[in-house]
């Protein structure tokens, strides 16, 4: 289960991330906390629009409410220009 504190710039770090139970796990696959490829995920609690990433692929764990989930219709809009666009300092004022 990933957490704000295990997203980076590209990705998530696996090195601190809590593991669970199976059961806990198909509750968050019930709940739709698992990102899928072309995904943005996105930090909501503190540093909104500072962690911010594409999925590149599946996701093979869990996020916690504090991570947004973005999914666009990719025919619409490119998941990396969106992200590209987020992540511009003049989107929102860090201030």
């Amino acid at each position: 289960m990933f957490s704000v504190k295990d997203m980076g710039e590209y990705g998530f770090s696996y090195e601190g991330c809590k593991f669970i139970s199976k059961h806990d796990f198909d509750e968050m696959v019930k709940n739709g906390c698992i990102p899928k490829k072309d995904d943005i995920l996105l930090a909501k609690d503190g540093s909104i629009l500072e962690r911010i990433f594409v999925m590149k692929k599946d996701c093979d764990g869990a996020i916690l409410s504090s991570i947004a989930i973005l999914r666009l219709n990719c025919n619409l809009i490119s998941p990396s220009y969106l992200c590209y666009f987020l992540k511009n300092p003049t989107v929102v004022s860090r201030n």
